[in-house]
């Protein structure tokens, strides 16, 4: 039973991390400094359809995360409710 505990906490710290990265991605309103980097320009450089494009792809990306970590927690919440299931240990 304390291995099921140990591993329901270490699920569920790595998609509290894997949620705030989608938080962090979501909620910007520009690329970061390693975007600007791989494109050798900073955000006020770039055209303004190039920066909607850009932004539209970084919350995109941002809600994918978030949506993995929310399949995640309701895994993780089905597990705890039903132990036994071999197939929601598989999911996870």
């Amino acid at each position: 039973m304390s291995s099921l505990i140990a591993s329901a906490c270490f699920y569920g710290a790595a998609l509290l991390l894997i949620l705030f990265v989608g938080v962090v991605y979501s909620t910007r309103r520009q690329f970061m400094s390693y975007h600007s980097v791989a494109l050798s320009r900073r955000w006020l450089e770039l055209d303004d359809g190039v920066r909607l494009l850009l932004l539209a792809l970084i919350h995109l990306v941002g809600w994918g995360w978030m949506v993995i970590a929310f399949a995640g927690f309701a895994l993780l919440a089905a597990w705890h409710h039903q132990p036994m299931q071999p197939g929601l240990v598989m999911a996870l």
